[in-house]
């Protein structure tokens, strides 16, 4: 548990002699290990790399998975110029050595904080919510691949858009979506969406990552989580 932990950013804030970007991110294992990752960190003093992912199994196999996936993550980004090359080479070594037929949904962008043009590729992931100034809400529903692991030839496409000045980019896995209730009801992404936009818009990343941690707990009530969250 503690070396698993110990591969992801958990000092926040993680640039605080920046302005220009606010990050915050929460995971919680269902188990002692899982297989839940996020990362982020700068290629150049313009550019963050970012990246979210769910591998399929649980507990050590998949702990493992997600150690190699982040290691693979932070080597292929140097170097590289694009988001979709970037993941298109994880992908061929992880399809290389899976033998247990594991996969990873993988949501990776890279943006200019200058700009704030944002350049994403969604292999098989959630889609992410980009809460806007005007008090919208913007979905990312479109996927450019399958996940990681699957096929080695997959070739992977790319969205783009401009981020706006206090506008919200929102990550997750399906673990805060597919949580129970004793009821055998899900959390569900409507009422997700209903929660952003009524409780996180206007609200700093940690904040918006905590009221939704709450939320989720209060709804489901269980001792036990039946997936990993992040």
């Amino acid at each position: 548990h503690d070396i698993q932990q110990g591969m992801i950013p958990k000092i926040f804030p993680p640039f605080p002699d920046r302005e220009d970007v606010d990050i915050y991110a929460l995971l919680q294992p269902a188990r002692q290990v899982g297989g839940d990752l996020y990362d982020f960190f700068f290629l150049d003093e313009e550019t963050l790399c970012f990246a979210i992912g769910d591998v399929s199994d649980k507990g050590v196999p998949a702990s493992l998975m997600m150690a190699i996936t982040i290691t693979l993550f932070r080597s292929e980004a140097i170097g590289k110029s694009s988001v979709d090359e970037i993941i298109r080479a994880i992908n061929k070594d992880i399809c290389k050595g899976n033998e247990n037929l594991m996969f990873i949904t993988f949501f990776a962008g890279i943006l200019n904080v200058k700009s704030g043009e944002m350049i994403y590729c969604n292999a098989g992931h959630n889609y992410p919510f980009l809460l806007r100034k005007d008090g919208s809400i913007k979905t990312f529903d479109e996927t450019h691949g399958v996940p990681l692991g699957i096929d080695s030839g997959q070739d992977y496409g790319t969205g783009k858009i401009i981020l706006q000045r206090n506008e919200t980019l929102v990550l997750y896995s399906d673990g805060i979506t597919e949580a129970m209730n004793n009821e055998g009801e899900l959390y569900g992404e409507e009422r997700f969406v209903k929660l952003l936009k009524s409780d996180c818009m206007d609200k700093s990343t940690r904040q918006t990552a905590e009221i939704v941690m709450n939320d989720v707990d209060n709804f489901a009530r269980t001792p036990e989580r039946s997936d990993d969250i992040t």
